[in-house]
């Protein structure tokens, strides 16, 4: 069940970077990045949305977020 889920993360891996590829140079790097973090911003909200308050409430995490 692994290697089947490895083959799915690969294949998937491979058409989204095919996508990102194409739609930056049909539509310019910065315009595509934005599409794709707002897009994933959206998909993956859900999943941590109850956790952001732990990660604001402690300054030396949120201080581990902001560093270079």
């Amino acid at each position: 069940m692994g290697i089947l889920f490895a083959f799915i993360a690969l294949f998937s891996w491979g058409i989204g970077d095919f996508l990102i590829q194409k739609s930056t140079r049909k539509f310019g790097d910065w315009l595509a990045l934005f599409y794709i973090c707002a897009f994933s911003t959206v998909v993956l909200l859900p999943f941590v949305y109850k956790d952001l308050g732990v990660v604001i409430s402690n300054p030396k995490d949120l201080a581990f977020l902001t560093e270079k």
